[in-house]
């Protein structure tokens, strides 16, 4: 499974996707918290300073509003001189207007004058209250303290002075410690507020989820009473508050006249939101991550299909293809190629290379073919220096062509070569049954040859003697040849000169000819002046008279001296072609005398050859002479020769006549391969 691309790719990239998704809910989660809890601190912290800041203005107002009263002259005056019902009435109309809770007068002596809160109480010795008393003690002092009416209220003490006498006390309180205060604190400022008495709860704006009340009266943890009751310190923590609710709380001491705690106020603000936030968007975040996750798995497993079922395609057919050897496009095929070949990426550029090396196989396969059907005279054109195939197949056409070239020559020879022995076949055996016919009239005729031969040694004596008297002969003719030379050498001597003397005639006749036409020139322009001279003795007149008759005489003399020139010229042009005539004739004489003069020379050569001729022939005959005893000799050898050559004439006509066999069975195995030879078509050279 894990073996197939589709696997391959699909499984990284899921992995990566769920580690990518895990980072990122982890992130997020992370983040979140961080937020929420980043936010619910800023909130607390603004919130404390709010509330703090909210307080102090309180103090401020109940200083002012302390201050005020302790100072005016109304009050100095009733305490003085008016009564209690008075000062009551006063301190309650003056109550709200300062936007106190409560204001109480006092006596010199501490005891109550008038209380705008409750007004038919007054009397009482008020002095051991520590408002009261710092008062009386000429101090101005803002603390915190319970009361009979209020568990925790927020008093400012203040002396009253008359004519620079202390003459009372005025404190005016704020009640901190009633719930209308504290949820106006958190209607205002968005956080839960507590103020303990002590460690022990007074008011409170937590309501119990299960009871629905107010948690009121109880008891703070150790750790926090200890850390701000005792320490004074400000505390900042997280707690469930009832067990069940997580806050996030905020712990300040509330100082009494000593300057030591006598409570504390509590801020909360609640995580439930935060944690069912931080929950919401943790779940929110996981859906979205794995709705991302399965939505990316899915193009995940398209885009591998994508790829995975084109290549799972391409390699069943690239399997048919070298596997089973399956090269032939099937319909199937075709429409599978073209859809996928189509594609612009590399699985087009893939299949587009399957379909261009299947249809190279085909047109392999197609010239395969045609070298199996003989057909050698096409050409094979490969397509790069590496198409190995291609070269290869070209080369085996070519080996294959020349071995049919060199097979169909070959054939053909052995053939022809096959026809000849037969045929030699066939005049051997005529030629043997002639040699065995020959043989037995050898044997027959030997002994004939031992008379011949005795009657040719006579007659080649008579030959011999009659060679010796042509030697002879032949040495006259040849003194005479030499004697003839010698004549014939002298006459081409004299036919030399007689050439050069008609040549120097023909030169003459040219010089002649070339003056005669010098003469006629002059004639001409003699006869033309003397027209002239005519001309210009016509003109004269009488003057000229005596001049023109000059001028005719002139003129006729012109033209006597013409014609005699002609007459000569045409003498001389007679005798000039008279003499070219000879000079061809002695030409053709002197050409003769050397034909002659060459004959003789070769005559006379081959006179002294026949006399060398003879006096060898002389000297052979003798040696034949001598040597016809061999000769008779050697026909009587030849007799019995010639018997056992007929015999052996007889055994080779048998054996020629098997070799004519087999030459006529070869020349049927040639014409059977020439046949199968002519199959293969060769290109032409």
């Amino acid at each position: 499974m894990f073996n197939s691309l589709k696997s391959r790719i699909a499984v990284p990239i899921i992995a990566i996707l769920f580690l990518m998704v895990a980072v990122i809910l982890f992130y997020v989660s992370m983040s979140t918290s961080y937020l929420v809890n980043s936010f619910s601190n800023e909130k607390m912290a603004a919130a404390r300073h709010s509330v703090q800041a909210y307080l102090r203005a309180y103090e401020r107002q109940t200083l002012k509003a302390a201050s005020a009263l302790a100072s005016s002259a109304e009050l100095i005056r009733l305490i003085n001189h008016g009564t209690r019902e008075e000062i009551w009435s006063y301190t309650f109309e003056r109550q709200d207007f300062l936007g106190v809770d409560a204001i109480i007068v006092s006596s010199r002596e501490g005891r109550t004058l008038a209380r705008s809160h409750v007004r038919d109480s007054s009397g009482d010795d008020i002095s051991r209250v520590p408002s009261i008393a710092a008062g009386l003690r000429g101090e101005v002092l803002t603390l915190y303290s319970p009361t009979p009416t209020a568990p925790m209220v927020m008093t400012t003490a203040a002396p009253i002075f008359s004519d620079g006498e202390i003459i009372g006390s005025v404190v005016v309180n704020f009640d901190v410690g009633t719930n209308e205060f504290l949820d106006r604190i958190r209607d205002t400022f968005g956080v839960d507020a507590t103020v303990f008495y002590g460690d022990t709860s007074v008011s409170s704006t937590l309501i119990h989820p299960e009871t629905r009340q107010r948690a009121i009266g109880t008891q703070v943890a150790s750790v926090v009473a200890d850390a701000v009751l005792r320490r004074g310190e400000h505390l900042a923590l997280d707690l469930n508050i009832f067990g069940l609710l997580p806050y996030a709380a905020y712990y300040f001491p509330l100082l009494g006249a000593d300057g030591r705690p006598v409570g504390m106020f509590f801020l909360g603000i609640s995580q439930e939101l935060a944690v069912n936030a931080i929950s919401s968007q943790r779940w929110n975040t996981a859906i979205i991550g794995i709705i991302s996750l399965v939505i990316a798995i899915l193009v995940v497993l398209g885009v591998a299909n994508q790829i995975s079922k084109p290549l799972r395609v391409f390699d069943e057919l690239m399997g048919g293809t070298s596997k089973e050897g399956d090269i032939v496009w099937k319909p199937h095929e075709i429409v599978i190629v073209e859809k996928y070949r189509t594609r612009r990426d590399e699985l087009g550029t893939l299949f587009k290379s399957y379909e261009d090396l299947v249809n190279t196989l085909i047109e392999i396969c197609d010239e395969l073919k045609m070298v199996a059907n003989g057909k050698l005279d096409f050409e094979i054109t490969p397509r790069s220096e590496f198409d190995l195939l291609t070269h290869t197949l070209k080369e085996m056409v070519e080996n294959l062509s020349s071995m049919v070239k060199e097979i169909r020559t070959s054939t053909s020879q052995v053939a022809d070569g096959s026809e000849q022995i037969a045929e030699n076949s066939k005049h051997i055996s005529e030629s043997s049954v002639q040699v065995a016919t020959g043989a037995q009239a050898l044997a027959q005729a030997s002994s004939e040859q031992a008379a011949l031969v005795t009657k040719l040694s006579g007659t080649i004596i008579e030959v011999a003697e009659k060679t010796k008297s042509n030697a002879d002969t032949a040495d006259r003719a040849d003194k005479l040849a030499d004697v003839i030379i010698g004549n014939a050498q002298k006459g081409s001597q004299q036919m030399e000169e007689m050439i050069k003397a008609v040549n120097d005639i023909t030169e003459a006749g040219k010089a002649i000819h070339t003056i005669l036409k010098t003469i006629d020139a002059i004639a001409s322009q003699t006869n033309l002046l003397a027209l002239n001279a005519a001309i210009e003795a016509a003109r004269a007149g009488e003057h000229g008279k005596g001049f023109a008759v000059v001028a005719n005489e002139v003129n006729g003399l012109a033209g006597q001296s013409a014609e005699a020139a002609r007459k000569t010229y045409s003498m001389i042009q007679t005798s000039m072609e008279k003499a070219e005539l000879g000079t061809q004739i002695v030409g053709a004489t002197a050409v003769s005398f050397k034909e002659i003069i060459s004959g003789i020379n070769e005559s006379s050569q081959l006179i002294k050859e026949i006399a060398k001729a003879s006096r060898e022939q002389a000297a052979n005959i003798s040696q034949i002479r001598s040597g016809m005893d061999d000769i008779a000799q050697v026909v009587e050898q030849n007799s019995a020769t010639a018997e056992e050559s007929a015999a052996a004439a007889e055994e080779s006509t048998a054996a020629t006549q098997e070799s004519a066999n087999a030459a006529r069975e070869m020349n049927k195995q040639s014409t059977t391969l020439q046949q199968l030879i002519s199959r293969f078509t060769l290109k032409e050279i």
